[in-house]
């Protein structure tokens, strides 16, 4: 399983792309993109004086005109422009050949991010259910609430392996999203566990009917307006994504097809021991 990364994250194999810039446009997030390219982005003319760029170890998102290595930059290109608009254009001069397009991915996902972990569930939960399957007792003599309970709690302390390893869990992996620390190093393994029981606490409110939705609603909101959840501003973690294709969608309908059948089994199991599948009939 490949996890790599490739745009300010320190690969499998070590490499660590200086790939750090954040910027805002049209009110969402982007990046990161290395400093060469921001400049390409600025002189393009997709980002003027005031918009607001981010890197670690910034506090806070800042005007690009008051940081140094754009300031002169925006000072060259407002003169250039008034340069331009004196002198007239040659008709028949030599067109300049256009730039290339910068690809950026926006970093504000919430619905990505609950689609992975709704895939790590279904993955994990599955495995569980087998594991009971098999005959294991401490699985198999579980009541159905305790299950998901057991499982829950389970997977908060095998996450944080994931993380550590390689940036993602198999959701993530499969959604391209990935974990890093404020230096773009994936997280320690109690770094992982820290944030995972915050996850559980503040995002999911322990998996509790009725809290944990109230406490989804919060963490959705506060990813949208403040581009972060609060668990990751305390903790100066960073989710990364990346473009996904039709591929790994297709891969997550399929995951889902299976889960439904094998509860469907289930289901079906549990309906013959009771008796009620000759009822119906």
């Amino acid at each position: 399983m490949n996890l790599g990364v490739n745009n300010g994250i320190k690969t499998m194999s070590g490499e660590n792309v200086q790939a750090e810039w954040f910027f805002m446009r049209s009110g969402v997030q982007n990046g990161p993109v290395t400093e060469e390219a921001l400049v390409q982005i600025f002189k393009d003319g997709r980002l003027t004086s005031d918009s607001l760029v981010w890197r670690h170890p910034m506090e806070d998102w800042q005007k690009a005109e008051k940081l140094k290595p754009f300031s002169d930059l925006l000072e060259s290109i407002s003169h250039e422009t008034v340069v331009d608009e004196v002198v007239d254009d040659d008709p028949g001069g030599v067109q300049p050949e256009a730039e290339p397009e910068v690809i950026t991915t926006s970093q504000v996902r919430p619905w990505t991010r609950y689609l992975a972990r709704t895939v790590d569930g279904l993955f994990f939960g599955t495995f569980i259910a087998l594991l009971g399957a098999a005959g294991i007792p401490v699985i198999a003599q579980l009541a159905d609430y305790m299950f998901g309970l057991f499982a829950t709690l389970l997977w908060v302390v095998i996450e944080p392996w994931f993380l550590s390893k390689w940036g993602a869990t198999p959701g993530k992996w499969i959604m391209r999203t990935w974990v890093v620390g404020k230096e773009g190093k994936f997280l320690t393994y109690s770094e992982a566990l820290v944030r995972s029981f915050w996850v559980l606490l503040r995002g999911l409110g322990m998996g509790l009917p009725g809290i944990s939705i109230v406490t989804q609603v919060f963490a959705y909101q506060r990813l949208k307006t403040e581009s972060i959840t609060s668990w990751d501003k305390d903790g100066e973690w960073r989710v990364h994504h990346e473009e996904y294709g039709v591929i790994r969608i297709v891969m997550v309908i399929a995951m889902l097809v299976f889960y439904i059948y094998l509860a469907s089994l289930g289901m079906m199991e549990q309906m013959d021991a009771t008796g009620l599948l000759d009822a119906i009939e």
